[in-house]
């Protein structure tokens, strides 16, 4: 098997938030008078986030409609700890927060590895779900240049592990599905959701006890490719 295009997850694949959501969300509560730690935000965040379902999975959305996902969301979250008086102005500048660079870190090694891998020769693509402002926000963190293509779930209208997200990012690489490779961090999104739609899989795991068959992080995929 001859891979020649790689597609890549963003959170936790590409990026992660700094320096946590849980931390991000707690700061801007207390600016409006309401004080969470960090980690009892960062596990209300993980709670609510699981249980309403992936942007774009039942359709393509609008802006607008990302919005009022997202506000949905967090007044869940920071409605577990109590009121915020200025809900609006409040949401609008954490929703703001998260499509401005300041609010990421791109993992050490990602340029080096996507500049080795684009030296191949090899097709490289995003294939994540995310919102509308994905593109906006890996061009200000200097990554969108390295891509052919951006597919994110929400304006697309499918979220992984749904095969038409990756049949799609096939057909904008040119290639078969199995000559392409899809690296991420999730078992069931990004590892499965690959195999299941016909391309080889990588799964990228950053926790300090790494799975069996993982990645610890992308330095090694030139080498798997």
């Amino acid at each position: 098997m001859t891979i020649r295009a790689v597609f890549f997850d963003v959170g936790g694949t590409l990026i992660r938030p700094y320096p946590s959501v849980g931390a991000l969300y707690a700061q801007a509560a207390a600016r409006y008078g309401l004080t969470v730690p960090d980690a009892r935000m960062q596990a209300a965040f993980s709670e609510e986030f699981a249980v309403r379902g992936t942007l774009g999975e039942r359709g393509p959305i609008t802006d607008a409609d990302e919005r009022e996902w997202w506000r949905g969301l967090v007044a869940a979250v920071v409605g577990r700890f109590g009121r915020i008086d200025r809900f609006d102005a409040f949401f609008t500048e954490l929703y703001g927060l998260f499509a401005r660079p300041e609010a990421w870190r791109v993992f050490t090694e990602v340029p080096g590895v996507l500049e080795a891998l684009a030296r191949r020769g090899l097709v490289l693509g995003v294939v994540s779900n995310w919102d509308s402002r994905l593109r906006p926000l890996l061009e200000s963190l200097g990554l969108a240049r390295h891509f052919s293509f951006i597919l994110a779930s929400a304006p697309f209208g499918y979220a992984k592990p749904d095969r038409r997200i990756f049949d799609e990012a096939v057909r904008l690489s040119g290639v078969r599905p199995d000559e392409a490779l899809h690296v991420g961090d999730s078992v069931s999104d990004d590892y499965q959701g690959a195999l299941r739609a016909g391309l080889a899989a990588a799964l990228v795991d950053r926790r300090e006890n790494v799975q069996a068959g993982a990645l610890s992080d992308l330095r090694g995929l030139p080498r798997l490719v």
